[in-house]
């Protein structure tokens, strides 16, 4: 079946496709509109931990699904495509990268990587909803489908680490008002062809891919230097009182 942007049977049919596709948003259902779904992303009642994993944890099956599921789902999209050389740098993704190479400690790293998943959510929005002109056939429903489902999984991680944030500082993380970080959205065409959707669309998942694993990466080594400080510090010998007196 193929469909065009304007076409009706998009909405309809792209509901029912998520809802039997096994999706698996946090347990309480987002209610904030469409256009902003990065704002409160775990929903308005209290998040349940059953069905969910640890911010790290999520990281981790992102990134697996992008490896098992994305790439294969957007090579089979663009099968007959045009194939152009992938020279794009949209969005700039050595910018998105360098704060969590810069940041020293298990908390700042996971700010960060929370203001740039939320830049990566603005993102995605805009780049999905690109109008296409071409005069062949394309199956723009399928491309819908594949981006509403990472926009459910990036929900997940950026559910995770809005928990995670609050439960660490509830004075620097407002779950109803999260700060994105500004992002430069002129690199993006105003209407798209075959080629250059296909571009931009497998260099997004690349570079995505490759912030999860760094990210991940960068907060599993923060984490063990944070508990390497702790047996430290729970090692160290107290002081005898008595020595000291003698001593002076």
């Amino acid at each position: 079946m193929f469909c065009f942007v304007t076409d009706n049977c998009t909405a309809l049919v792209l509901g029912i496709a998520i809802l039997v596709s096994g999706l698996s948003p946090c347990s309480s259902a987002p209610t904030n509109s469409d256009s902003e779904w990065w704002v409160n992303p775990c929903g308005k009642q209290p998040p349940i931990r059953h069905g969910r994993s640890p911010a790290g944890n999520q990281l981790k099956i992102f990134i697996s699904k992008i490896n098992d599921n994305f790439f294969k789902e957007i090579k089979n999209l663009y099968n007959l495509a045009e194939i152009k050389q992938m020279k794009g740098n949209c969005p700039r993704i050595n910018n998105m990268l360098k704060p969590i190479k810069n940041a020293k400690t298990f908390t700042t790293a996971t700010h960060v990587v929370y203001e740039t998943l939320l830049q990566f959510a603005f993102f995605i929005d805009k780049l999905k909803d690109i109008p296409f002109e071409t005069n062949g056939e394309f199956d723009i429903l399928k491309r819908k489908l594949i981006f509403e489902e990472a926009k459910e999984n990036l929900r997940l991680v950026i559910c995770e680490f809005n928990d995670t944030l609050t439960k660490y500082d509830t004075k620097n993380i407002q779950p109803n008002k999260p700060k994105v970080r500004e992002i430069n959205m002129t690199c993006l065409p105003k209407t798209l062809d075959i080629s250059d959707a296909h571009m931009l669309d497998t260099d997004f998942f690349k570079k995505m891919k490759k912030f999860l694993k760094q990210s991940r990466a960068r907060l599993l080594k923060l984490k063990k230097q944070k508990k390497g400080k702790k047996v430290v510090k729970k090692s160290e010998p107290k002081k005898n009182k008595r020595t000291k007196k003698l001593k002076q």
